[in-house]
């Protein structure tokens, strides 16, 4: 695995999956998601609350798993990290959103589907972003 690819790929992911969740969440699905979420429980931060140190690591931390699981998979085309990428975020997102409603009322079903169904797509976009980044340097 190349140090650099691994590296431009993971600053490049962490900010696109930054600048996509934003638009995805912050404002295309926001009022969807409000609306099946348990709003009375007080988990979501207002907008002007947002720990934004948090947002970005966790960000970048996602967009260096995926550089990292696109180094290993040595997928040559934005198509084969597309399918790696739409598979991953979505194992990992049927993870944490099953394990996150079996303890916790944030949302219900029908937002934990979307929520899986909108990693989804982001990750797929973002890992193709990523092995694009890779095939540059």
């Amino acid at each position: 695995m190349s140090s650099k690819k691994f590296l431009a790929g993971g600053l490049v992911g962490g900010i696109a999956f930054f600048l996509l969740g934003w638009l995805v969440f912050g404002m295309l699905l926001m009022d969807f998601m409000k609306s099946h979420s348990d709003s009375s429980s007080g988990a979501f931060r207002a907008e002007g609350d947002m720990v934004w140190w948090s947002m970005a690591v966790g960000n970048l931390a996602y967009g260096f798993l995926l550089s990292y699981v696109i180094c290993k998979a040595v997928a040559h085309s934005v198509g084969g990290v597309f399918k790696t990428w739409a598979i991953t975020p979505m194992l990992v997102s049927i993870s944490f959103n099953c394990i996150m409603y079996a303890q916790v009322t944030l949302w219900d079903t029908t937002g934990m589907v979307v929520d899986i169904a909108a990693m989804t797509i982001l990750g797929g976009i973002g890992g193709a972003i990523i092995g694009w980044v890779q095939s540059k340097v």
